[in-house]
């Protein structure tokens, strides 16, 4: 996706204006479009980048005073400019999933995790959850190469692996994961790439739902606790 589409619609719904946000026009940072979500406070995060010369990262719109930040990978400790995922912590404190590892952002100070100071056995990090405990639930998988687990990440030192078979209830080897999603009332769940189904984690036990229905991409709670897959 090479730009992004704004629609603002009025309180009578007679006419739609449309903006094209591109990188020629604001902050975004590459022409592919690979993730868009908003902050707590309002502020628009993209994650864009250049496939050709490899170069990328985020953008940050603030509606407030109509100005982009930009942290680019190749001026910024973000550790890649391919851009999975950014969840938020109860502090406002940014946790992005990167190709090349799991990075911190408080505002200030960037950490990057990774295979070098972690029980990560891969770099790629394609999807991030937070739980009301704070808790960073971290997949660690990646469909080119297999492996390797979904972690949790205790925000200060201690790391979980919940892995294909020996916890998540999926036959070996399909460790591909999709997800995760943190529910209302703190449960995990994950779907498996290649196999049907969806588990869920409630803290002490993983529990197989759908397996007889088919296999998922995406997780999402909605306001009445529901979860909704594709």
């Amino acid at each position: 996706m090479a730009a992004i589409l704004v629609m603002v619609l009025p309180s009578v719904s007679v006419a739609q204006d449309w903006k094209v946000v591109n990188p020629s026009n604001t902050g975004v940072p590459g022409e592919v479009v690979e993730l868009v979500t908003f902050a707590p406070d309002g502020n628009l995060w993209v994650g864009a980048r250049w496939p050709f010369w490899e170069e990328g990262g985020i953008g940050v719109f603030d509606r407030s005073t109509d100005t982009w930040s930009v942290w680019a990978n190749w001026e910024t400790p973000l550790p890649s400019e391919i851009i999975y995922d950014v969840e938020f912590d109860a502090s406002g404190t940014a946790w992005i999933g990167t190709a090349r590892g799991l990075a911190r952002y408080d505002g200030q100070t960037w950490t990057v995790y990774d295979p070098t100071n972690t029980p990560m056995q891969l770099y790629a990090v394609r999807g991030v959850a937070i739980g009301a405990d704070g808790h960073i639930w971290v997949n660690n998988t990646n469909y080119a190469i297999g492996g390797d687990a979904l972690y949790e990440f205790d925000g200060v030192s201690t790391w979980t692996r919940y892995a294909v078979p020996t916890e998540l209830p999926w036959p070996a080897p399909w460790t591909d994961l999709e997800g995760p999603l943190v529910d209302h009332n703190g449960h995990v769940w994950v779907a498996n790439h290649v196999q049907n189904g969806l588990a869920e984690y409630d803290g002490n036990a993983w529990t197989l739902h759908g397996q007889n229905v088919d296999r998922f991409t995406n997780l999402v709670e909605d306001l009445d606790g529901n979860i909704w897959m594709r």
